[in-house]
């Protein structure tokens, strides 16, 4: 990201989004040993029980999109970006479809 998107009061925000990521990351790879265990045990009702991995992946990944949309991680966030004196660089498939949806060669 270009210098002044983030300020000081924004580290919190990214520290929040990094450890998130060092968790997804970390239960990842836990979930890709090949000795893995979804399930295991028997609970006191005699169910098996699922893997506390799979839940810390599962709400890592929330708060990675969560959070990455507020920094402006993602391609919606990225594009309300309006940035001073900022030269955007357009995108190869900008005007391909035009307004009204039909391909640009195609409204000619």
């Amino acid at each position: 990201m270009p210098k002044q998107v983030y300020s000081a009061l924004d580290s919190f925000l990214l520290s929040a989004f990094a450890t998130a990521w060092a968790l997804h990351k970390l239960a990842a790879h836990k979930i890709n040993d090949p000795e893995f265990l979804h399930v295991y045990g028997v609970g006191d009702n005699g169910a098996q029980a699922q893997s506390p991995w799979i839940a810390i992946l599962n709400k890592q990944a929330m708060l990675i999109a969560s959070l990455g949309d507020r920094l402006g991680l993602d391609p919606k966030s990225r594009a309300a970006l309006k940035l001073p004196k900022a030269n955007q660089q357009k995108s190869k498939f900008a005007g391909l479809i035009g307004q009204n949806g039909l391909s640009s060669s195609l409204n000619n």
